[in-house]
């Protein structure tokens, strides 16, 4: 696996597993070298009222916790590559409900004031993850 880590951020390359146990990063870079954030939270976003149906709360609760550890922004499921009926063609984007909680973050502090801004992504229009 290639794994490069700098600090307390190990960033594995998508789709492969952290053996860390730190948080793998995947850039929200978008094609032309803004950062990209969902414009509006996807159908199932992991901050919605009462969780979100795919992941559990404790799930959830550590995700949210070492991201922000380490000033990173959490990628919407809805952009990964590796989850069934997601939309990567998008590209990867911050998670709106994230970025609504904590937009104090250092990840999204140095977007919006030095890299230009959120460049906003529209969710894909899904009920669910597998699209059903």
């Amino acid at each position: 696996m290639s794994d490069v880590t700098t600090g307390t951020v190990s960033v594995a390359e998508p789709g492969e597993q952290d053996p860390t146990g730190t948080v793998g990063v995947s850039p929200v870079i978008g094609a032309d070298g803004r950062p990209q954030a969902m414009a509006e939270r996807c159908s199932t976003c992991i901050r919605r009222p009462g969780g979100s149906s795919l992941v559990p709360a404790d799930v959830v609760r550590d995700l949210v916790e070492r991201h922000r550890r380490v000033g990173a922004v959490v990628t919407c499921h809805q952009t990964l590559a590796d989850i069934p009926g997601s939309c990567p063609e998008i590209g990867y984007s911050a998670c709106r409900g994230f970025l609504d909680a904590y937009p104090d973050t250092l990840a999204a502090l140095i977007a919006q004031h030095f890299l230009g801004g959120w460049r906003l992504i529209t969710p894909p229009a899904r009920t669910t993850i597998d699209g059903r």
